[in-house]
């Protein structure tokens, strides 16, 4: 006898045809488990960095702070030097002036020098008294010297006449009124 009515055929699906709708659903979850990991590390990273950038920037503005303070005491320093340096009265234009009106008879021996007194005792010899009164003539003739006196004058055999001679110097005012 023929069949004309089929039978139904039992169906076999593959252990892969059933497995693999699960495993897609497994792996879609562990993405999403994953992408949510992942993104709360990436957030904890991010408030790390932004709490480092916070603690440098605190830092540099300490350092910052820092070298500030350092650089104006440096200028008050440098400020300091500069108004000394610009009041003091120069020692080289005291040379220059006595080396102009030294006595070729004479010879000193002794300076004691204040600028900021405006003084100063010469000690020296001479081969005559001529030549020490030229001396203290021409001192007192100067534009830059107040007065000069003639103190401890004494008689020498073996070196001549041994002498000091005190000079207050005029001060810095009274040089540039007499120049003019």
């Amino acid at each position: 006898m023929v069949q004309v009515i089929p039978k139904a055929t039992a169906k076999h699906e593959s252990v892969i045809k059933r497995i693999l709708p699960w495993f897609s659903f497994l792996l879609v979850i562990i993405v999403i488990v994953l992408y949510f990991i992942f993104n709360n590390k990436v957030i904890k990273i991010e408030a790390a960095v932004e709490e480092a950038e916070q603690e440098l920037i605190g830092v540099q503005i300490q350092s910052h702070l820092e070298l500030e303070r350092e650089i104006s005491t440096f200028k008050m320093k440098v400020d300091e030097v500069s108004n000394l340096l610009r009041n003091r009265k120069k020692l080289s234009d005291f040379f220059s002036f006595l080396e102009t009106f030294v006595h070729p008879d004479i010879y000193f021996t002794f300076l004691s020098l204040s600028m900021s007194e405006s003084e100063a005792t010469l000690g020296g010899v001479s081969n005559s008294f001529v030549s020490l009164g030229q001396q203290i003539l021409a001192l007192e003739q100067s534009l830059i010297i107040e007065e000069a006196k003639l103190t401890n004058v004494s008689l020498d055999e073996e070196h001549g006449i041994e002498f000091s001679i005190e000079i207050l110097l005029l001060s810095d005012k009274t040089v540039e009124k007499n120049s003019q």
